[in-house]
């Protein structure tokens, strides 16, 4: 799988998946447990998604309604709420007496390469309207991106807002620890992500209808899709034509299509960044679009959305106008480049001296797109 780890090889491929955690309790359950069933996602079946490993390595999931009243409810990828509703997922802990979260699975299907590894990467959550839930894979949504499965030491905890695929939803994040919102010594800035920008601002190219069929039928939402997005047939944009695809029809490959960034590949890295840095003289007029109706204001200023735009936004070339020959270079089949001043990644110690300090992870939707007007 290319780009799948980090970091990947010098060609950008993934040599191997992350080793499974010593000491974590869910290890020693199989892809059966662990994995997902393939048709039940297809066909939208949200209870037969995931197997018993959730449950059997001691993961809850509960509501709480508007007066606090907390019910506990099925274990499956997705839940229905009600205005001022909370879902509450309580993670599975290691056995091996440090506390700590684990959040992993198997995502080969059984009996294919890798399904005996076990992957402990980040989890994502996403939000569509009411009616929508069996869209088990939105595309061209609005994402939170969270790692509580960080190497090593275990003491991190990571998160992050994406808008790489699209976005369609107004929401706040955050890390806390010890009942405070976590600071990031980094960029010295708590990790509080907000988009409060007005989606009915998307340009009119990127106005989407993204079509998935489940269990038979069409389930639609509205959603501003990224720009390698535009044309793609599911997608329903205004446009047919964009970047990657011409007629509903793809042109050109992730790797090679300006917008997708699919590849781990160094020198490829650099050539996305031409096209995408608001730094860049030549950055693609659609990128510019994308990224000025994401974050209308200088960096560090009110109003911008706190999210990724595109998939190594985390890193700029410069923190001026460049030539594309600026401050970012490829040695050894490594990139090196510039933290970007957007600051869209948040990294909050909340392991220390052997214990947690109480973390956990705020999520607040705030809106979510419905339809165009």
């Amino acid at each position: 799988m290319e780009g799948a780890c980090n970091p990947p090889d010098k060609d950008g491929k993934c040599v191997q998946k992350e080793r499974a955690i010593s000491g974590s309790s869910d290890m020693k359950y199989g892809v059966e447990q662990c994995g997902y069933n393939k048709v039940a996602k297809d066909n939208g079946n949200i209870d037969g998604i995931w197997g018993e490993g959730p449950k059997l390595s001691g993961a809850k999931f509960f509501v709480m309604d508007a007066l606090g009243n907390k019910s506990e409810t099925p274990i499956r990828p997705a839940q229905r709420l009600k205005p001022k509703e909370k879902w509450v997922l309580q993670l599975p802990r290691s056995n091996d007496g440090t506390g700590k979260a684990v959040w992993c699975f198997r995502h080969a299907q059984p009996g294919q390469p890798g399904s005996d590894s076990m992957e402990c990467s980040g989890a994502g959550a996403w939000f569509t309207p009411d009616g929508t839930e069996e869209a088990t894979s939105p595309v061209g949504v609005q994402r939170v991106e969270f790692n509580v499965n960080t190497k090593k030491t275990w003491k991190d905890w990571v998160l992050d807002l994406s808008a790489v695929d699209g976005i369609n939803s107004n929401i706040t994040a955050n890390i806390n620890k010890n009942s405070n919102v976590c600071n990031d010594n980094k960029y010295n800035k708590d990790i509080n992500f907000n988009c409060g920008i007005n989606l009915e601002n998307c340009p009119n190219s990127n106005k989407g209808m993204p079509t998935l069929s489940s269990k038979g039928k069409d389930v639609s939402y509205a959603s501003c899709v990224a720009p390698k997005l535009i044309g793609a047939a599911e997608y329903n944009t205004k446009s047919t034509d964009g970047p990657c695809w011409k007629n509903g029809s793809r042109i050109l490959s992730d790797d090679e299509c300006w917008a997708a960034a699919g590849s781990g590949i160094a020198t490829n890295k650099l050539d996305y960044h031409r096209s995408w840095d608001f730094t860049s003289k030549n950055i693609k007029p659609l990128a510019k679009d994308w990224n000025n109706f994401i974050r209308p204001n200088k960096p560090g200023e009110d109003g911008n959305c706190e999210t990724y735009t595109w998939a190594y936004d985390e890193q700029v070339c410069s923190l001026k106008e460049y030539d594309d020959n600026g401050e970012c270079y490829v040695k050894n089949d490594t990139l090196y480049a510039l933290d970007n001043p957007y600051a869209p990644l948040g990294n909050c110690t909340v392991y220390k001296e052997g214990k947690y300090q109480n973390p956990n992870i705020n999520i607040k939707i705030n809106n979510v797109l419905d339809k165009w007007n």
